[in-house]
């Protein structure tokens, strides 16, 4: 060692020593970073997933009064043919609804054929208005009794993004006697979570 030249002997101490110290440090930095890598995704999805899960929550317990409420008006109109009666049922339930500006009840029968569309806000639809080829009527009627919902909107009455949740009105027969459907104002909801 004594014989070699200056630069002979960094080459040796280079090699014999920095190189190993060298490679062991980035095996060890590239091992931290794919563990913390894991571990900070693993973190986020968690996290992702609870925040998801609360706000699931918080519009399910919102939306709760609006589902109670044309559960409700399905099983009286299932019983009445009455539009009056219906009449009256449109405007109670659609009372204290916070996140809802319309409350409504279609029959089976189109309204170019006699049928009905009774609204709470007492908008009175066009001429040309059909609500059985509406898509909240016809996910209602698909999801057989149970509460559907709408792809969003732009709803005509406030100009808001809405969602239209729906349940179909059968009688004691089992027969489609209509659709209640309640308009969901996107804005007033998300205020609120």
């Amino acid at each position: 060692f004594k014989n070699m030249s200056t630069k002979k002997k960094s080459k040796r101490l280079f090699w014999g020593m920095l190189a190993p110290l060298l490679t062991v440090t980035i095996a060890a930095c590239t091992f931290f970073y794919y563990v913390s890598n894991s571990i900070l995704k693993y973190y986020l999805t968690s996290e992702l997933n609870y925040s998801v899960k609360k706000i699931n929550s918080d519009v399910m317990e919102r939306m709760e009064p609006i589902n109670v409420n044309l559960e409700n008006f399905a099983n009286f109109a299932s019983l009445s043919d009455d539009g009056e009666v219906l009449q009256a049922l449109v405007t109670i339930l659609s009372q204290n609804l916070e996140y809802s500006n319309s409350f409504y009840f279609g029959s089976s029968t189109p309204i170019q054929k006699g049928g009905t569309f009774i609204e709470s806000s007492g908008w009175v639809p066009p001429s040309d208005f059909e609500h059985t080829g509406r898509d909240w009527y016809k996910n209602a009627v698909a999801a057989r009794g149970k509460i559907a919902y709408a792809d969003p909107y732009l709803d005509a009455l406030s100009g808001s993004l809405a969602v239209a949740v729906s349940k179909s009105v059968n009688g004691p027969d089992g027969k489609l006697k209509g659709v209640v459907g309640c308009d969901i104002l996107m804005d007033e909801l998300a205020g609120v979570i």
